[in-house]
């Protein structure tokens, strides 16, 4: 596993949502869009927060510096919760509070949702060498996330989605659980033992 920072396996969902205004009880989907925003996830999001009628959903969004994709003033929500941020400065404590995360395929991305143990929608980046798309397979196939091509995300097929994990907590449990066997949340400190060996030896 990629090494992952401290603060991404010690993160504390009260923080976020003290920080973003989210509240504690209603189901909590993470999107992640990246530092500077993935458009086709920027776009499926805004839309599904205005298709998802459910009062026991909340989205915390994180679309990017450049907001790529976004409708003009952000999105509209239906029933639900949303908040929209260019960046979350403790990603920590956004996973900490998430019951599924939405986002890019990068090794890091990957590492990082293994690691904190968390149900995952994953939309590998076209192109990219195909490596993140071979991120995505290797989670999906450890029972950890659900893969949907760019191409194929939309608004509606999103929403269809986060409803169907919402509605069956049991698979949503089995997916963390697989998503955590596979996490690596020591991978630094094995690095670090290794460079010691090295040295030592």
């Amino acid at each position: 596993g990629a090494p992952v920072r401290a603060n991404v396996v010690r993160g504390d969902a009260a923080h976020a949502r003290a920080a973003y205004g989210l509240r504690e009880g209603p189901f909590t989907v993470l999107a992640l869009g990246g530092s500077q925003g993935a458009a086709t996830i920027n776009r499926a999001v805004a839309a599904a927060a205005t298709r998802l009628d459910d009062s026991g959903v909340q989205i915390l969004h994180q679309s990017g510096a450049a907001r790529a994709g976004m409708p003009p003033g952000g999105a509209s929500a239906g029933g639900v919760w949303y908040v929209q941020t260019e960046y979350l400065k403790e990603i920590g404590d956004a996973y900490a509070m998430a019951d599924l995360v939405i986002a890019r395929a990068g090794a890091l991305t990957c590492a990082e949702i293994a690691a904190v143990g968390r149900a995952a929608v994953l939309v590998p980046l076209p192109g990219a060498a195909g490596h993140q798309g071979d991120n995505a397979c290797e989670l999906t196939a450890a029972g950890g996330a659900l893969t949907i091509a760019d191409a194929a995300l939309s608004g509606g097929a999103l929403a269809e989605l986060i409803g169907a994990l919402r509605s069956d907590p049991d698979r949503l449990a089995r997916m963390a659980s697989a998503a955590r066997a596979v996490g690596r949340p020591d991978a630094a400190a094995r690095v670090w033992r290794e460079i010691e060996g090295v040295l030592e030896g």
